[in-house]
């Protein structure tokens, strides 16, 4: 039993050694290669909302859906302009009808129809 403790107590440090040396060597500020286009997307997201262009939004896939990121600063923007107009009562029959329209309009509602 105590000749196999050097082997495992050696194979352990070999292993931090490594792990160790990987980390130093390896760039700290390795940027993403998708920050770009996840960028882009952020800042078309933003031009369309701020458009009132609801039914052109687009989200990144990813593995499970879409990019949770691009999402919830979408949901953020809608959030806090919902919040503005019933703060200063701008919120009215005519532009509840416009927002129903073209949420029915969209694409995404023909498809669940």
């Amino acid at each position: 039993m105590f000749a196999v403790l050097p082997w495992l107590v050696g194979a352990v440090a070999l292993v931090l050694v490594g792990m160790l040396l990987g980390w130093l060597l390896m760039p700290l500020n390795k940027q993403d290669p998708h920050a770009a286009r996840h960028d882009a997307v952020a800042q078309r997201n933003a031009m369309l909302l701020e458009r009132g262009e609801w039914e052109q939004i687009r989200f990144t896939r990813v593995a499970h859906g879409y990019d949770p990121v691009q999402v919830d600063a979408v949901l953020m923007e809608l959030l806090a302009r919902l919040r503005n107009d019933e703060q200063s009562g701008e919120v009215t029959l005519e532009r509840a009808a416009r927002l129903q329209r073209a949420a029915s309009e969209s694409p995404s509602s023909k498809k669940e129809r």
